[in-house]
């Protein structure tokens, strides 16, 4: 992190050591003055700062933003740079800043974008059902073609409560619950007319710690269906030989 200072009166630049750092500037030399300094932003980010540097120095706004930036060694990276006023006589004077590089955390931010967009195009996709609960019953995803058997839409469910939805089905949500205990459990519920197969696991933070379940829910109910009228008929059949 630096700091960086902007007297308005003789547009004297400051920079300290950590703002020079960043530039990829040799803290020995003259911090550049406004114009240059904008030239290491892209020219896509440029017109952004210069809006907000005139309107703290002509309206008196802070402000506070992330854009791209090119250091002098060509090095990319991402910032935040930020300022507030100072004010004398009701006219800005000079304009008090930093400046942090936060490339790492747009990495972090934008690999969880990713995989996220993943993930959900996967599920979104998929003809089960693919959901998260949290351990307070709230789901947080709900996701898969498979839920359109239960009169419902992808995410429709999403901040709803599992034990509000379901509390009919008491069997489910004991199983639920052994999976927000840390267990993994599976299990069949026939919900309406149709029958499900339901694998419930522990989600758990980058600590370890279980924060919800994930489930996967397969319609079976052609299957179940198939296996109820098997039963059926291998019973009639033996019926015959009952009565004979």
């Amino acid at each position: 992190v630096g700091g960086w200072e902007l007297d308005l009166q003789s547009m004297t630049p400051y920079f300290s050591e950590g703002t020079y750092k960043i530039y990829g500037l040799p803290p020995d030399g003259p911090p550049p003055d406004v114009d240059t300094g904008l030239s290491y932003y892209p020219p896509e980010a440029r017109p952004i700062l210069q809006r907000l540097v005139d309107e703290a120095i002509e309206e008196g706004k802070p402000y506070d933003v992330e854009l791209p930036f090119i250091s002098a060694e060509g090095k990319k990276s991402w910032v935040r740079t930020m300022a507030r006023v100072e004010v004398q006589n009701g006219k800005v004077t000079r304009l008090v800043g930093a400046i942090q590089d936060i490339t790492k955390q747009r990495s972090v931010e934008l690999a969880k974008y990713e995989s996220e967009e993943k993930f959900r195009a996967l599920v979104e996709n998929n003809e089960e059902i693919i959901y998260i609960i949290q351990t307070d019953g709230i789901f947080t995803l709900s996701e898969g073609r498979g839920l359109k058997a239960l009169g419902l839409k992808p995410g429709e469910v999403v901040g709803q409560s599992v034990y509000d939805l379901y509390k009919e089905y008491p069997d489910m949500i004991t199983q639920m619950k052994k999976a927000f205990a840390g267990e993994s459990v599976s299990s069949e519920i026939k919900i309406g007319d149709f029958h499900f197969e339901n694998w419930y696991s522990p989600y758990k933070d980058q600590e370890g710690t279980v924060i919800g379940l994930l489930g996967l829910s397969v319609n079976v109910t052609e299957r179940k269906l198939g296996e109820i009228a098997l039963s059926e008929s291998k019973a009639k059949f033996e019926s015959l030989f009952d009565c004979s």
